[in-house]
């Protein structure tokens, strides 16, 4: 929890919520029908899953979630899942290496602009945690408020409050505890606005560490409490046991032996529950360090080793330094002088590799208390001396780190002198105001005093005139029966008014009603006019193809064994004209403003080399070569009517816009989650304009039919509606210059 790293998943943007399990997403994976953006979403969250326990598997899914990005033109996923890749790298201490794949990132994600903000902020936030590593603070500030500027900018609080983490954890480290506070107690109050229990658990518990190194333990105890206390009810038992081992040990700092045994054994028996081994080192070797201080020799020596072992075989360097060094304080106190020596000397030489002064310091005292012991007087002086020399220079750093905190201390609380003096000078001017305030109060007594003088005498004027309105209550009385008159008419009134009122309403209901049924004919008409255009348009294929063979006949009248296959070709046209005609114009379909689907079995690369040859006389005449590319068969169940009229209005228009001696490709392709149709053309391409209006009715595109054909605008407009029908996908690929690529996508 040191340094909290937010991301921007749709799983995991807001950390804290009931993740779904590895093997629950794994299963999602597997799925055949599932879209190519859901596959990418499910690897990242499986490799965001493997963050912390497996880098390779963390590694493998973010490089299938960015290769699927790249495949299909995702750039969000693609660069979400280098990023991930990143802090795999990250994660392993590799930071060189993700600090160039992160700026990589950055750089690409700006070029998107506004729709790759998150993955621009995601990527930062890595950056900042990569130089946090490195101890390059002033560097992973500046990434860190980048990442604050644009979550402010998305408006996403939480992950503002995420990165004042980030950015307090720095100075943390960097001994400005002050400053690091106020950080951590501003995000801790928009994790609290926000309701964001993993957040508040988390600045929760880098204040109760600032606390504690304090001294401050009553302040620290409350915050671990209230980590403690997410932990336990969210179920998080591995941090919930971490807590528990931080609040031991604020119990035995105060002096409580007793409850923080009971507290560390708690723990140990939690983490223990879920296998956290390498979690359960830091209680296990406090415990023994507790027993070694209450003389419970036998226990305190099984738990020391247990410790060492797991964290040998965890590979924590720093845990073996500390337990290692409680080891050589059992074996001095029970006078094994031999053992003493091997675990102070292994905690010296590991402290040492890894620059450890303080543990170095240590382990060279009770070295020399070994040796004086020993009588080895040589030595002894050898190591009192290192440990001097590493006291003083501790001694030294701790000056500096305070004489910093005391100047950050000294500037808050100039700060705060500052707030003081303005609030006097509010003060002052509130009780300037307030010395108005009674000026005007005295004024207004007086005011009152007079009116008190003014309404006696109203009083004395009232009693004369009482006389007066006795006579006028007699008046007044034949006044209200007149009224009373008046009232009774205007209830007459009132009823009447309500009627026409009613009556009123019922018109504008009425007229309400006719509203509706104009507007349902007004689409009925209009469904009418593009069923009419959809007939036109679908009987001039097949007409066409009627004509050319006519053509044929003509030209080759005495070749016999010719005329019946161009009479069977006739046949079929007229057939398919006829059907496609009795479909669209269905009474039961229209009445509902639909299309029957009848759906059969077909097989794929004879439907389509059967439309292609119907092209024949229109490719001959325009010299064009329709090449037909596939591998193998494929059946699949749909209605063949709607389907040949897809790849029929596709392969015309594509033959329409072809210049003489092109050529035009089918390609069909077995994809892993469909069937694929791609008719590749050399015409003049479509512009990015035209395609985003070229599936709209009568809507015609700026480039002209190279061949003087006339163009509806309805044969895209066709393709839509009956892809839409038949739940299919139907893309389009073109620079504007250098030919289209039509896709037809049918799911498996």
């Amino acid at each position: 929890m040191k340094l909290i790293l937010i991301t921007l998943f749709c799983f995991f943007s807001l950390i804290g919520f009931s993740q779904p399990t590895l093997d629950s997403l794994k299963n999602q994976l597997k799925k055949k029908t599932l879209p190519d953006s859901v596959k990418i979403k499910l690897n990242l969250d499986i490799s965001f899953y493997y963050r912390n326990f497996n880098l390779d598997s963390m590694r493998f899914y973010a490089n299938k979630a960015r290769l699927l990005g790249k495949e299909i033109f995702d750039k969000n996923g693609e660069l979400q899942g280098t990023r991930n890749i990143a802090l795999s790298y990250v994660n392993e201490g590799k930071y060189d290496t993700s600090i160039y794949i992160l700026n990589t990132v950055i750089k690409e994600a700006k070029s998107e602009g506004e729709s790759a903000l998150s993955n621009l902020a995601d990527a930062y936030n890595s950056l900042g945690k990569a130089y946090f590593s490195l101890a390059l603070y002033d560097s992973a500030v500046l990434a860190f408020q980048q990442t604050s500027e644009i979550f402010k900018k998305l408006n996403r609080p939480v992950d503002v409050a995420g990165s004042l983490i980030n950015l307090g954890s720095i100075l943390e480290d960097k001994g400005e505890t002050v400053r690091a506070l106020d950080y951590f107690k501003e995000a801790l109050l928009v994790f609290e606005a926000q309701k964001h229990g993993y957040g508040i658990a988390t600045a929760s518990f880098n204040m109760a560490n600032i606390f504690t190194d304090q001294g401050d333990y009553d302040k620290a105890m409350l915050y671990y409490k209230k980590v403690a206390e997410y932990d336990s009810t969210t179920g998080h038992s591995r941090d919930f046991g971490g807590s528990l081992s931080s609040i031991a040990n604020l119990l035995l700092n105060e002096g409580d032996t007793l409850n923080a045994l009971k507290t560390f054994k708690r723990a140990i028996h939690i983490l223990d529950s879920v296998n956290a081994s390498c979690e359960m080192i830091l209680p296990i070797n406090n415990l023994g360090d507790l027993y070694l201080s209450l003389n419970r020799m036998d226990s305190s020596l099984i738990l020391l080793n247990k410790a060492l072992a797991i964290a040998m075989e965890c590979e924590m360097p720093k845990q073996i330094v500390a337990i290692r060094f409680d080891l050589g304080k059992y074996f001095l106190k029970t006078n094994e002088l031999a053992k003493a020596e091997e675990n102070l000397l292994e905690a010296y030489k590991t402290s040492t590799d890894l620059t450890l002064k303080n543990e170095m310091a240590n382990s060279a005292d009770k070295l020399y208390i070994l040796y004086k012991r020993k009588g080895q007087t040589e030595k002894a002086l050898e190591y009192i001396e290192i440990a001097r020399t590493l006291d003083n220079e501790l001694f030294n750093q701790e000056n500096t780190r305070k004489i910093a905190q005391l100047e950050a201390e000294y500037q808050l609380e100039k700060e705060r002198e500052t707030f003081r003096y303005e609030q006097e000078k509010r003060n002052l001017a509130y009780q300037e105001s307030l010395s108005s305030e009674r000026k005007i109060i005295y004024q207004f007594i007086g005011g009152t005093v007079l009116l008190t003088i003014l309404l006696l005498l109203i009083l004395r004027f009232y009693f004369q005139k009482k006389k007066i309105n006795n006579e006028l209550q007699k008046t007044l009385k034949a006044v209200n029966e007149h009224n009373n008159q008046i009232q009774e008419q205007n209830e007459e009134i009132s009823w009447q008014a309500e009627l026409l009122s009613q009556k009123s309403k019922e018109l504008e209901k009425q007229s309400m009603e006719l509203t509706v049924s104009n507007n349902a004919l007004a689409q009925l008409n209009e469904e009418k006019n593009t069923i009419i255009g959809i007939v036109a348009h679908d009987l001039k294929s097949p007409l066409n193809q009627i004509k050319g063979l006519l053509s044929l006949i003509k030209m080759e009248i005495n070749n016999k064994e010719a005329i019946p296959d161009y009479l069977d070709k006739m046949e079929q046209s007229a057939n398919r004209s006829i059907n496609m005609i009795d479909r669209i114009l269905d009474i039961n379909a229209l009445e509902h403003n639909t299309v029957n689907i009848k759906t059969e079995q077909i097989e794929l690369s004879t439907l389509i080399q059967e439309v292609l040859d119907d092209y024949t006389v229109s490719t001959h005449n325009k010299e064009i070569e329709l090449l037909f590319e596939h591998k193998e068969k494929f059946e699949i169940f749909s209605d063949s009517l709607l389907l040949r009229e897809i790849i029929d209005n596709i392969i015309s228009n594509s033959i329409k816009f072809s210049p003489k001696q092109s050529r035009i490709t089918v390609e069909l392709k077995d994809l892993p989650n469909s069937y694929c149709i791609a008719v590749t053309d050399q015409g003049p391409g479509i512009s990015k304009e035209d395609q985003l209006k070229m599936f709209n009715k009568y809507q015609q595109v700026s480039a002209n039919p190279t061949g003087n054909e006339k163009s509806t605008g309805l044969g895209l407009a066709i393709v839509k509606r009956y892809a839409n029908i038949l739940n299919y996908q139907i893309k389009c690929i073109s620079d504007g210059k250098n030919g289209t690529c039509f896709i037809i996508e049918i799911p498996k």
